[in-house]
């Protein structure tokens, strides 16, 4: 026992740090962002200061040449920016799939043995699901009580709660969950497949 907790000790011991994921996106933004604003303030300043600057004509050449840069430091940024939010909202329109109103076909596979005393309250309770496109499969695992006769009675297409659900039956010989599950799996032909016991509610 002590060695096998040494070697758990150790495993953890041993394991690497991740550092944490940095948002590199929110990064540059936050970048572009303080840059531009910079670069306007600085106009600003240039702006109410010029008219009570007096320089030579070289002062003057440097002093529109800093105007200049800065102007074209703000326009240069201006137009990153709005070339990464037109991509964004591009990639956003054409790429991203709409899921609104996306209901795959489902089949619910529910295995049972001897359970028919609550079969049906497991049925019904499948039945009051908000989801509107599935099936039920009930696979009798070779049940030795009235499990069979009960899952015959709700055979069919049973009102759910949105949609009319298709109750289906498979009899088999006593296998196992894992067989019945399988030949429930072979009988679906749904997009997706969900496995519940025969006694949940």
């Amino acid at each position: 026992m002590e060695q096998k907790l040494q070697k758990y000790k150790i495993a953890l011991d041993n394991r690497e740090r991740k550092e944490p994921k940095r948002n590199e996106g929110k990064e540059k933004l936050r970048v572009i962002f303080l840059t531009g604003l910079t670069s306007l303030f600085l106009i600003i300043i240039i702006l109410v200061t010029l008219p009570l600057t007096v320089l030579t004509w070289s002062g003057l050449f440097v002093y529109s040449s800093i105007v200049a840069l800065v102007i074209f430091l703000f326009v240069l940024l201006f137009r990153y920016f709005s070339i990464l939010v037109m991509a964004y909202l591009y990639l956003t329109k054409y790429t991203v799939e709409s899921k609104e109103g996306y209901y795959p076909f489902i089949s619910i596979i529910v295995p049972v043995f001897n359970e028919g005393k609550i079969l049906r309250t497991s049925i019904e309770s499948l039945l009051d699901l908000e989801y509107p496109n599935y099936e039920i499969i009930i696979v009798n695992d070779g049940s030795t009580d009235d499990t069979a006769k009960v899952a015959e009675e709700v055979v069919g297409y049973q009102q759910g709660r949105t949609a009319l659900v298709k109750v289906s039956l498979i009899n088999k010989p006593n296998g196992g969950k894992s067989k019945a599950l399988n030949a429930g799996i072979q009988y679906s032909e749904a997009e997706f497949v969900l496995c519940m016991d025969g006694d949940s509610q």
